[in-house]
């Protein structure tokens, strides 16, 4: 897992935090990934492609951190999509 967060505000595999959980196959549908979570985390130019989810930040500003063919980072819960 690349960038910051607490350990505290990681989610775990039981999926708590919304509909989507840790370990899913999604669509990453933006144009940016993130090295944090958290607000003021640099944003570095990603495209969409296939992806899963591996770490969750519940209380994160980019959510979900994802690994796919051109994606890898923390991105933000509107570009994904199962």
């Amino acid at each position: 897992m690349y960038g910051w967060c607490d350990a505290g505000d990681i989610a775990g595999t039981s999926g708590s935090g919304g509909s989507f959980k840790i370990g899913d196959s999604v669509s990453f549908n933006g144009n940016t990934h993130y090295t944090s979570s958290y607000a003021g985390s640099v944003g570095k130019g990603a495209k969409p492609c296939q992806a899963k989810i591996t770490a969750m930040n519940k209380n994160g500003k980019h959510p979900y951190h994802v690994v796919g063919d051109k994606v890898h980072g923390w991105v933000d819960s509107a570009d994904i999509s199962k």
